[in-house]
């Protein structure tokens, strides 16, 4: 009902897709079935955010990978809105942030071993994934990243990017979007736990 998706759902549901074929049904077609539950599925778990920084549009979605333990991956589109001249992605500072008061699960950390913490790369880290796009008016660069296995269920993640305009040489910086990460289940989970002791109190 909440949007909530759990892996063993997912992967019963793409079961029966394939169970429920017959033997005069087109593979291919079955296949792309599966891959539309899928997505839409994913969709369901997933947060957005956009900002915009002068002349460059950020958009960021996370989203929780299945079946992992605290592993959330994130796309990236970075635009450019000028009318005439190139924009360079220079580099990157992404910031992200796990537990802690920003989850408001706080006092169920110790008890489900839950650590908050931060993690960032340097305000200087070259480029993304290994390229420093340059973009020409109305351009879109689009990159997918992703956490390693962090040790909280749920956080944010933001930042911002070093651009340079070529044109006139200028430095300035674009804003990430702060957008939120979660594990839906135990998320859900949590804050049931936070409920039943207000309840109590």
């Amino acid at each position: 009902a909440d949007g909530t998706v759990m892996s063993s759902d997912l992967l019963a549901a793409i079961r029966r897709e394939f169970r429920a074929a017959q033997p005069d049904d087109n593979a291919i077609e079955r296949g792309f079935a599966c891959l539309r539950l899928l997505n839409e599925m994913l969709r369901k778990q997933t947060h957005q955010g956009s900002c915009r920084t002068r002349d460059v549009q950020v958009e960021m979605t996370t989203s929780y990978i299945p079946g992992s333990r605290y592993q959330f991956a994130y796309r990236a589109r970075i635009r450019s809105l000028k009318e005439e001249g190139q924009l360079q992605l220079s580099s990157r500072h992404v910031v992200i942030h796990f537990g802690g008061a920003r989850s408001g699960l706080a006092a169920l950390e110790g008890r489900h071993g839950l650590q908050s913490g931060m993690i960032e790369t340097p305000p200087d880290a070259p480029g993304v994934v290994g390229q420093q796009p340059v973009l020409g008016p109305g351009q879109t660069f689009e990159y997918f990243s992703g956490t390693s296995t962090l040790p909280h269920c749920c956080g944010t993640v933001g930042g911002s990017y070093g651009m340079v305009d070529l044109s006139s040489g200028e430095r300035f910086s674009a804003d990430i979007p702060t957008v939120a990460f979660e594990d839906p289940a135990m998320v859900e989970k949590l804050r049931a736990e936070v409920a039943a002791l207000d309840a109590a109190r």
